[in-house]
């Protein structure tokens, strides 16, 4: 009788130091992957260790660690979307905002170009307005003097 509970005391021992060693090893990998950066592998092992052993406190704790460390590192990458995007969209309002600028830029100068060629063209006109008058009343002089320099037949 003794040796039947001796043996079942050495076997309950013996699952007590498995399972607290297999949970160990399950902590071990999980900081270890921590330690070297690498926070997605550590939270995988905690979990896997946590399915095998629920109720171990040391996965329990490194486990509500990594997620509240997740959810921060989460914010933080969010946040920093967030800023992206705006600056982002600030370049994009300022490009905006040059190109309508530039644009309504060369239309002033387009305008003010077709208003010089407009005013150009009306002063070729009114040039050549005065200068067809003024060859007119230069050929009607000219008429004037050759029919006043032809001999009259009175005159003859």
């Amino acid at each position: 009788m003794k040796s039947i509970i001796v043996t079942i005391y050495f076997c309950i021992a013996f699952a007590a130091v498995s399972f607290a060693q297999g949970a160990q090893t399950y902590f071990n990998t999980s900081a270890n992957h921590y330690v070297q950066n690498r926070r997605d592998d550590a939270l995988k092992s905690v979990l896997s260790g946590l399915e095998k052993y629920p109720n171990d406190q040391k996965l329990k704790a490194l486990a509500d660690k990594l997620k509240e460390e997740k959810k921060k590192e989460d914010q933080k990458r969010n946040q920093e979307n967030k800023e992206q995007q705006q600056k982002d969209q600030q370049k994009k309002d300022q490009e905006k905002k040059e190109q309508q600028e530039k644009e309504q830029k060369e239309k002033e100068q387009q305008e003010k170009q077709d208003q010089q060629s407009e005013e150009e063209k009306k002063d070729q006109e009114a040039k050549d307005k005065k200068e067809g008058e003024q060859d007119q009343r230069e050929n009607k002089d000219n008429k004037n003097e050759k029919t006043d320099n032809t001999p009259q037949l009175s005159q003859k």
